[in-house]
């Protein structure tokens, strides 16, 4: 899967059996921009949201742009232009290491999930202290 995700431009993401699917962070690392598809229910909420800007690196599907519409999605994703993609690919690239977990010993520039998640518990524990 790794594979053919690292040579695609985009990788559809529809839902399975969580929102937030394993193939949703595996197209992140392999620098695939993923398309999500919102079939009318309540929007996602996707880790650290309230630091990533996922709409920089996503493309976010609603039904009514294809159903609607009568385009197919190729027709959608045609419609990006390849300076939109490369600049959806660099903030994949800037972001990928905060969405996935190092080896202990290792270091990354930006940090990882795990800092991520230190800085999330962090930010509510001050928000407790603030009430």
């Amino acid at each position: 899967t790794m594979g053919w995700m690292r040579r695609s431009v985009f990788c559809l993401q529809p839902r399975g059996d969580s929102p937030t699917r394993k193939s949703f962070y595996d197209s992140v690392v392999s620098g695939c921009v993923p398309v999500i598809f919102s079939l009318g229910e309540p929007s996602v909420k996707y880790p650290f949201d309230d630091v990533l800007e996922y709409s920089e690196y996503t493309v976010m599907l609603r039904e009514e742009d294809y159903f609607a519409s009568n385009r197919t999605i190729v027709d959608i994703l045609s419609e990006f232009s390849s300076t939109r993609i490369t600049q959806m690919q660099r903030r994949l690239e800037d972001n990928m290491s905060l969405l996935q977990y190092t080896f202990p010993g290792e270091d990354s520039p930006t940090g990882d999930a795990f800092h991520m998640v230190v800085h999330e518990i962090q930010g509510r524990i001050r928000e407790g202290f603030d009430r």
